[in-house]
């Protein structure tokens, strides 16, 4: 009601405006001299321009009121979009960091129990989940991604090592039967020396990559000799 309350005024005062200019015209023509008459409508003028002048005021109050309650609608709900997307972000942080977390706790666990399962994938996965992370989560975790990182590279060190041992114990499985150990022997080829070589050459324990390329020399001697005869 108060919204149509100015214009409702106005319209009053412009009606009563073009009544009284009507109402002046006819005096002027017919009580010529009396200046009773013409002093009431002056009066009645003065008071409806002055309701012409305190409806528009009225209306740019209201109008201001209207634009005081956008500014207000707009700041609360800026600060509600604000306060949700803050909301949002933190809960995707939470959620990026539980994977990390659980990712890392499950890899720990494997690499605890020496499981054969700790794999470069695991690595993979544990990699995209903590470059997911942002800058200052992944401070907070780098260490224990870089000790995950070394206990990954220790399983593959250990796997090469292991597998070159096992070459060279086929070069004379001295526990085997006669045709264990010639079937043993036969499947010891340069093919394989060549592939192993080329692993113990990554690895990056200083000790285990100088056991492992011992017994890859061992195993070429071997090669080499079996050639010759």
């Amino acid at each position: 009601m108060a919204f149509y309350l100015p214009y409702l005024l106005i319209f009053v005062s412009i009606s009563g405006s073009i009544w009284l200019i009507y109402k002046i015209f006819q005096t002027r023509y017919s009580l010529k001299g009396s200046k009773i008459r013409f002093k009431r409508f002056f009066l009645l003028g003065c008071i409806f321009s002055l309701i012409i002048v305190s409806s528009g005021l009225l209306g740019v109050l209201e109008g201001n009121k209207r634009v005081s309650r956008s500014i207000l609608l707009g700041n609360v709900t800026q600060k509600y979009e604000s306060a949700r997307n803050k909301k949002k972000k933190e809960q995707a942080l939470a959620q990026k960091i539980e994977k990390f977390t659980a990712c890392y706790e499950d890899m720990n666990d494997i690499f605890v129990k020496q499981e054969k399962r700790l794999t470069d994938k695991n690595m993979e996965t544990l990699t995209r989940l903590y470059r997911n992370l942002p800058e200052e989560p992944q401070k907070e975790y780098q260490e224990k991604y870089e000790q995950v990182k070394k206990d990954v590279q220790y399983v593959k060190d250990t796997k090469i090592e292991e597998a070159c041992s096992d070459l060279f114990g086929d070069t004379n499985p001295w526990f085997a039967s006669e045709e264990e150990k010639k079937e043993k022997q036969q499947s010891v080829t340069y093919e394989r020396y060549e592939n192993l070589f080329q692993q113990a050459t990554n690895i990056q324990s200083p000790t285990k990559k100088e056991t492992a390329l011992n017994y890859l020399e061992s195993v070429k001697e071997w090669l080499d000799q079996q050639q010759q005869n």
